[in-house]
């Protein structure tokens, strides 16, 4: 299918420069049944994409009207048939060659027609029906493109229509030197080379396979992510001092409409689910303000990218526990080593208890309290700044931190009342067996006779994991890179945004093995 799709747009796209995306999108709307609105100024070739579209299904009829603000429902969908109206009293229309009864219609100036031909448009559009006289029918419409060169006015009604295409393009002239000579040498006629269509027997085939792509619940998960970010995405440059955030409503009906064109774009490159490159779409389907586009694509690169991210810092907070297993290992060896506190009992792998203080639920870090200074023999001050406060994993216990002597006295110069709830500065010392807070002294806890201090394991084979996931996550970011490669609706502006998101993740790869660095220094 893929290469059947290919070769018809490289049909399609045949002297319409610069034009490849849309006929892309474009087609894929037409295929998911969908619509889609181009916005640009004239004379850019909007029409032109309407035309080639048309030249994609074999016998298709084209509808194309210019709206203006004189516009009858008469121009688009039929004059009255006056017979009826006289022999039997019926107000129905002659609806051969206009929209009820074309396969792909383009309706340039959207945002000109009137109420009545807009609220008829609401229900062609959505339901596919088209109520004539008494009758309900059916229409063959498989694409609506619209255009415009400009947005749809605020407070005029608009905001129903405007919901109903899915896709929306920006459109801009020719950029490439190149190709706009090459436009302007270029035969007037500018016909499509389309031998190969779309036949009505295999686009009835095609709406059975799309029905049958999977959505894969991690796909789910990340559109209810990106749903939730934006309503309350930053729209101006984060580091800017008063950032604006805003609520991008996106309707039920346009989600569902989205899952469908998603199902589309993995059917159409020969895949029997959607993966997360395809989510790079939504880009061209969330937006409704100009401002919004960049932001909306920010957001969908980062969720394409959230299970990497959510896996390197799950080995972030691992390697962590085990840096710090290490460390408290290799401090409760030195006291054995060295004969120094080895009879004070280790808590919870990092820390001493201090009896008797406050709630009996206070703790120092065994690294801390080592490096107290003695308290001086026949009086005298010898006292380390401190803090004492809340431990934030369990607030019954209370911390008491020796603070680093090259930053104490800083530290010490802020009043208590300038703390945290819950914090204040105090001053410790110690003896052999006893910790001095504030000057009163306190026993620390001993381990009872016979009993074993308790060390932390670190096993090996944590290490390994370790490698081995780094690298997992490194084959899902060449995947994900691959996937961005060979997805066939990306313009270069996603592939530059998926580049600058990859550089920020192996930043952070980068880290992690540094930390394994430290592991293996540890060891």
């Amino acid at each position: 299918m893929k290469q059947r799709f290919e070769k018809l747009i490289q049909d399609l796209s045949y002297n319409l420069y610069e034009k490849e995306l849309e006929i892309r999108l474009g087609l894929l709307a037409a295929i998911a049944g969908e619509n889609i609105v181009l916005l640009g100024p004239p004379g850019i070739a909007k029409s032109m994409v309407a035309r080639r579209l048309n030249e994609a299904f074999v016998g298709a009829s084209c509808f194309e009207y210019l709206m203006s603000r004189f516009s009858t429902p008469d121009e688009v969908f039929g004059p009255v048939s006056i017979s009826r109206l006289k022999t039997d009293d019926v107000y129905e229309r002659v609806i051969e060659g206009y929209l009820p009864s074309a396969d792909i219609v383009f309706l340039d100036e959207i945002w000109k027609a009137g109420p009545a031909i807009q609220n008829t448009l609401l229900t062609a559009i959505n339901e596919k029906t088209f109520i004539n006289g008494n009758h309900k029918i059916k229409i063959p419409m498989k694409l609506l493109i619209a255009a415009s060169n400009e947005l749809p006015a605020e407070n005029e009604g608009l905001e129903a229509l405007w919901d109903r295409f899915t896709i929306r393009i920006i459109c801009n002239p020719i950029k490439d030197k190149e190709l706009f000579k090459e436009m302007l040498m270029a035969d007037e006629t500018q016909d499509g080379r389309c031998i190969n269509g779309i036949t009505a027997e295999e686009y009835s085939q095609y709406q059975k396979a799309i029905r049958e792509v999977r959505i894969p619940e991690n796909i789910l998960d990340v559109l209810y992510e990106i749903r939730q970010t934006i309503k309350n995405v930053a729209i101006s440059d984060p580091t800017e001092e008063n950032v604006e955030h805003r609520n991008i409503y996106i309707s039920d009906r346009r989600w569902k409409k989205i899952v469908r064109l998603l199902r589309t774009a993995a059917f159409m490159q020969d895949r029997k689910e959607v993966v997360p490159v395809d989510l790079m779409l939504l880009k061209h389907l969330l937006w409704g303000e100009l401002d919004e586009i960049a932001p909306i694509r920010k957001v969908v690169v980062r969720s394409i990218f959230s299970g990497i991210l959510k896996a390197i810092g799950e080995i972030k907070a691992s390697m962590k526990e085990v840096i710090h297993r290490q460390l408290v290992r290799k401090a409760a060896n030195e006291v054995a080593r060295d004969n120094i506190d080895r009879d004070k009992k280790i808590f919870d792998l990092m820390y001493y208890h201090v009896c008797d203080h406050d709630t009996g639920n206070t703790y120092i870090q065994v690294s801390d309290y080592q490096q107290l200074p003695f308290q001086r023999q026949g009086g005298g001050i010898n006292q380390a700044q401190g803090l004492s406060h809340p431990d934030p994993t369990d607030n019954k216990r209370t911390i008491l931190h020796s603070l680093n002597p090259t930053g104490s006295m800083e530290e010490a110069a802020i009043g208590d009342d300038s703390l945290p709830e819950g914090w204040r500065h105090v001053y410790l010392e110690r003896d052999k067996n006893h910790i001095y807070i504030n000057g009163m002294q306190f026993e620390i806890e001993k381990l009872m006779e016979g009993e074993k201090q308790k060390l932390p394991e670190v096993p090996i084979k944590q290490y390994d994991d370790f490698y081995c996931k780094i690298e997992d996550i490194c084959d899902g970011i060449s995947l994900l890179r691959k996937q961005f490669d060979s997805s066939a609706f990306l313009s270069p502006e996603d592939i530059s945004e998926a580049d600058n998101y990859i550089k920020i993740l192996n930043k952070e790869i980068s880290k992690l093995r540094m930390e394994m660095q430290k592991l293996d220094e540890y060891e």
